[in-house]
């Protein structure tokens, strides 16, 4: 897979919804924690393993077991390097993130239309809202939650 006009092709497959939705569904098996057997994997699954995430990786490896329980110890490190001043946080749909560190029990998760991530905003005593943070939301961050139709509403951040 090489560079062709300054576009990867193995970072293409990932706008395929089918794909990207394998390759979600085993990253939250890591996440969680939850134990991957190499040999039920799909394609797809396989190919994120060996062509998606090679900093992960010693050269040690001598199998996508070997990769997959190496991306299960090392995946955490980096997300704390990268998580400084965020927190954990679950949503009243059970729905697990990590945002700012001022996120509160009934902050509101929202998405607004342009944007790549969804927003923590936070009601106001005298009306509208205040912008908390950014997140991450598993189980939203890919177009997921809009194929549910959610409620669209205009609302003053202050």
């Amino acid at each position: 897979m090489g560079d062709v006009h300054g576009r990867h092709h193995k970072w293409d497959k990932m706008e395929d919804a089918t794909v990207l939705e394998e390759v979600m569904l085993f990253l939250r098996k890591i996440w969680r924690g939850t134990p991957v057997d190499a040999a039920a994997l799909t394609p797809a699954q396989i190919d994120y393993i060996e062509e998606g995430t090679p900093i992960f990786y010693t050269g040690r490896e001598s199998c996508i077991q070997d990769k997959i329980d190496r991306l299960a110890t090392q995946l955490p490190y980096i997300a704390a390097t990268g998580g400084r001043g965020r927190t954990l946080f679950r949503t009243n749909k059970l729905m697990l993130g990590l945002g700012h560190v001022a996120v509160q029990p009934g902050d509101i998760v929202v998405l607004l239309w342009g944007e790549k991530s969804p927003f923590i905003i936070r009601t106001r005593e005298n009306g509208g809202f205040t912008f908390v943070g950014d997140a991450y939301i598993d189980g939203i961050m890919y177009g997921e939650f809009l194929r549910t139709e959610p409620l669209q509403e205009v609302f003053d951040i202050y």
